[in-house]
């Protein structure tokens, strides 16, 4: 890959996140004016729950859909379709897995179950504490438009995290997108460490503007640095693994 597509590849990561932010900023303040009608603080964390995970979705979702390399995308599905029904098919001649030493049943279903089990739970673990921390200053800034629940606004953020990350972690194991899926769990990762750090600091992030932005700066470099770090692990574990297989 040279340095242009890498640019663009970059940008069109900045691109979704930034898509799919403004479509949480966006249904937190719906979640506002609906919720001012309910007063019920079991149903408002429910309702803010549901729609800030909806709206960073549909956020990611729309980018891709007004995307200029739409048939691009495009292509690629239809080569994995094909490359599915192929192996379907592979699947199907006993005479080549047994020559290649596959045990029937287990060439692709099982694989695909495992690697879900594994990479979705992982990512609600990681989507938690960043959904708390991106939740904080949508009520600092947009919370006091609306009369609702304090605590089920707060909450929310722990379970659309949780939510999200699950989503998304589910969508780049189906499109074995792995590099894309170490990025992404090494920024988590790096948030999470910094709330744990906020939370020594006993930063004042709800009463303090100054406090706040410095945790916000602090979760920014965690998911910038972990990110990074993650990234060059995975080059460096892939360009191990090609070597050794070369080398057998």
């Amino acid at each position: 890959m040279n340095l242009e597509s890498k640019l663009l590849s970059s940008e069109e990561e900045t691109a979704d996140l930034f898509c799919g932010a403004l479509g949480v900023i966006a249904a937190y303040n719906l979640a506002g004016l609906v919720c001012e009608n309910i007063r019920n603080e079991e149903s408002e964390l429910f309702l803010t729950s549901a729609l800030l995970t909806a709206g960073g979705i549909l956020g990611y979702k729309a980018r891709n859909f007004f995307n200029r390399k739409n048939r691009e995308v495009r292509r690629k599905i239809k080569r994995v379709k094909a490359r599915n029904k192929t192996l379907a098919e592979i699947a199907q001649d006993e005479d080549f897995l047994e020559r290649q030493g596959i045990v029937k049943g287990t060439f692709s279903k099982t694989r695909r179950v495992i690697n879900y089990a594994l990479t979705v739970p992982f990512g609600g673990a990681l989507g938690c504490l960043p959904g708390a921390t991106g939740i904080i200053p949508l009520c600092v800034y947009f919370g006091k438009n609306y009369e609702w629940s304090e605590s089920a606004a707060l909450d929310s953020g722990k379970i659309a995290g949780p939510a999200l990350a699950s989503w998304a972690f589910a969508e780049m194991t189906a499109k074995r997108n792995s590099k894309k899926l170490a990025t992404t769990a090494g920024a988590l990762a790096g948030v999470n460490l910094s709330y744990y750090l906020a939370a020594r600091m006993n930063l004042r992030v709800l009463d303090s503007k100054p406090d706040l932005w410095l945790f916000l700066g602090m979760s920014a470099l965690g998911a910038i640095a972990g990110g990074i770090t993650a990234r060059k692990i995975y080059r460096i574990t892939k360009k191990v693994n090609e070597t050794d297989y070369y080398c057998d």
